[in-house]
């Protein structure tokens, strides 16, 4: 790796010198991409830049990148951890880089939820990432799920 950083160095200092020796803009225009792309892929075959992706993790955020479990979700590059998907939500799938909001007629009343809970006979939750089930005096004629679905 250090020998790719010191020819990303040696061709940086190569194009500013050589740059300083052209004499008109448009020729300095024409050459500077050229040069900073170089670089930049020199930069990039070297693995300077690799950093673990969203939905991944490592020791030290860079090398050895594994996928959050069920649960978890990282949705930010180069990360040492996953997090837990917060009360309310769920995430069923590795390498989550976010977590879903418990639906209608559902709930999670933990962290690290892998999918959310069904509310019990009786109840019901008429909202979306909902942490419990509402009781209520009324009774369900059909689909459950929603109040709507309540009648007295």
């Amino acid at each position: 790796m250090k020998y790719y950083e010191n020819m990303a160095l040696e061709a940086t200092e190569y194009k500013y010198s050589f740059i300083k020796r052209i004499s008109t803009p448009t020729q300095k225009a024409n050459i500077i991409p050229r040069a900073m792309h170089f670089v930049i892929a020199v930069l990039l075959l070297s693995g300077a830049s690799a950093q673990c992706n969203p939905g991944q993790s490592s020791a030290d955020g860079r090398t050895n990148c594994t996928e959050c479990h069920v649960g978890t979700y990282q949705g930010l590059i180069g990360q040492t951890l996953c997090l837990n998907c917060p009360f309310g939500m769920f995430s069923n799938a590795t390498g989550a880089t976010s977590c879903t909001s418990c639906p209608e007629g559902t709930f999670s009343s933990s962290e690290g939820a892998s999918e959310c809970e069904l509310c019990p006979l009786g109840k019901y939750q008429n909202s979306t990432g909902a942490i419990s089930c509402t009781g209520a005096a009324y009774l369900c004629v059909r689909n459950c799920a929603s109040f709507a679905a309540w009648r007295e």
